[in-house]
């Protein structure tokens, strides 16, 4: 099965277990993909939920077969600070966040974890990172008659 992920997308990301009392909160996401071959990019926009950031993220990667692997980063970095507040820093881009999914082909979308790095301890060597789980469904227009 071949799948064609030119076009819109809209999706569902949803914190882990390291977002402590805000696990399992979701961020609504649209996506305009293009691919050429196995390869894909494209333009991410947060909608709604927990920690939206207003500026679009660049994404790049790969599919294999049904399998997706690729990377999310944000045009501005954003933190969550006291209050669950935003914090928006313009003068960098936000970290890599690597995507891993599989195409469902029941739900007839993708389903997958990813992961954001935060930080490193122990003089650098162990990365930390943060994680959740996501999905994406192609948008398809009906045609009107």
């Amino acid at each position: 099965m071949e799948i064609d992920l030119n076009g819109k997308w809209e999706g569902v990301i949803k914190l882990g277990k390291e977002y402590g009392e805000n696990s399992g909160k979701e961020i609504i996401y649209n996506s305009e993909l293009s691919q050429i071959k196995n390869t894909i990019s494209g333009i991410s926009t947060d909608v709604s939920g927990f920690g939206i950031n207003p500026e679009p993220a660049d994404i790049n990667g790969k599919i294999k077969g049904l399998k997706i692997n690729f990377t999310k980063q944000y045009r501005t970095n954003h933190i969550i600070v006291e209050n669950n507040t935003i914090e928006i820093d313009s003068l960098n881009k936000g970290p890599k966040i690597q995507y891993d999914g599989i195409f469902n082909k029941t739900t007839n979308s993708f389903e997958g974890n990813w992961m954001m790095p935060i930080g490193k301890k122990f003089f650098g060597l162990i990365t930390l990172n943060v994680t959740g789980t996501w999905n994406m469904k192609k948008v398809t227009v009906a045609n009107n008659v």
